[in-house]
């Protein structure tokens, strides 16, 4: 078996089940070997039978580089993505989306699913499971540089966008409360009729 795969030639699966690994308790020479069994597809059994001088080399290059690079469009099954790259273009609904995902500790495939949306009609939640199935098969160095420059947005601005949130949603319940206690309205919804003036 030949060890010459690089970070970039890992696909989003590979990557988010070595992520896996690091939060694993086991041994960091085990976690080694479970590391380059996902990037060969190979069994840890076969790893350690090589000789580890070529296993260090080997992890050596699935290290995660420091800048990491990302496409700006997709085609995942004849279907064009784009990437979200800047917050004014962003719809509310995938603003909300990638926050709560990122809050719950979402998979990699997850997230970007909401950040590469349909280069025709823009973000839509109905079809978030099936990107998010096919990015796993994508290469890492096609996708990763976005989603962790907008993990990082959200690091820095949380407290910002919690507020506008809270405040959003302070509003229309407010707003609820309003039309729920306008007689007027309620008589209006109920028949059909009322007063304008």
């Amino acid at each position: 078996m030949k060890l010459n795969k690089h970070f970039k030639d890992l696909t989003l699966n590979q990557y988010i089940k070595i992520v896996d690994l690091e939060t694993n308790e086991q041994p960091t020479e085990e976690r080694a070997y479970k590391k380059l069994a996902i990037a060969y597809n190979s069994s840890v059994d076969v790893i350690k039978q090589l000789p580890k001088p070529e296993l260090n080399t080997a992890l050596a290059r699935l290290n995660k580089p420091t800048t990491l690079p990302f496409n700006n469009y997709l085609l995942l099954d004849s279907n064009l993505l784009k990437a979200t790259t800047q917050l004014n273009v962003m719809c509310p609904a995938q603003l909300v989306d990638f926050y709560n995902l990122y809050k719950k500790g979402a998979k990699y495939n997850e997230l970007l699913a909401v950040m590469y949306v349909p280069f025709k009609g823009g973000y839509n939640p109905n079809i978030h499971y099936k990107i998010s199935k096919k990015l796993l098969d994508i290469k890492v160095d096609k996708v990763l540089g976005l989603l962790f420059f907008w993990m990082d947005y959200f690091k820095k601005c949380e407290k910002i966008i919690t507020t506008y949130l809270e405040k959003q949603t302070t509003i229309i319940n407010q707003t609820i409360v309003e039309i729920q206690n306008d007689k007027e309205f309620q008589h209006f919804l109920q028949t059909g009729g009322g007063n304008t003036m």
